[in-house]
């Protein structure tokens, strides 16, 4: 079980992060103003720290007690449950309705504990083409992702590569 953030905690980040202006009081005397996190802060990359170190403590922990399972990518590299980008997170996990309630399992809990909610509107998800279509709508369904990955861009990067290298890294080679 993941020990819930203090309140004050919480209370205290929110604040910051969505105040317009803050001001510091000493002995009832106002010595300073802060303004909060916004886009660009230079503090904002240790706040999204400070949050994934969490995520990914929960996934990590659900491995050692085999709740997910860790995927291969590709055939002949290590195996991983979870790539963590700077506003994005990869997630892998076993086909099986159990590895999709135990994931989602691991998304509640960190919702709980840290007051960040999913935005399963912006997700999607990529399954194996060896996943019967019956079982990927059952998957979709229990994680609450109704999107699937194909024909979505990341940096104006298709998320399937595949074969088609030369044409999807085209645009490089023209802007160059």
């Amino acid at each position: 079980m993941l020990l819930k953030l203090g309140t004050s905690w919480v209370d205290l980040i929110m604040m910051f992060v969505s105040t317009v202006k803050l001001s510091v009081n000493l002995n009832k005397d106002i010595v300073g103003q802060l303004f909060p996190i916004r886009q660009g802060c230079p503090l904002s990359p240790y706040l999204f720290i400070l949050c994934v170190e969490g995520f990914s403590a929960l996934l990590k922990k659900a491995k050692l007690e085999n709740r997910i399972q860790r995927s291969r990518v590709v055939t002949g590299v290590p195996s991983i449950s979870h790539l963590l980008l700077a506003d994005d997170n990869f997630l892998f996990f076993q086909a099986t309705p159990k590895g999709a309630t135990n994931m989602k399992q691991i998304l509640d809990e960190y919702e709980v504990a840290s007051g960040q909610a999913i935005n399963f509107c912006k997700s999607a998800i990529m399954l194996s083409s060896n996943v019967q279509e019956t079982l990927a709508h059952d998957i979709q369904d229990i994680i609450g992702v109704q999107t699937d990955i194909t024909g979505i861009t990341y940096l104006r990067l298709t998320s399937l590569i595949g074969r088609r290298k030369c044409e999807i890294f085209s645009f490089l080679k023209d802007r160059m």
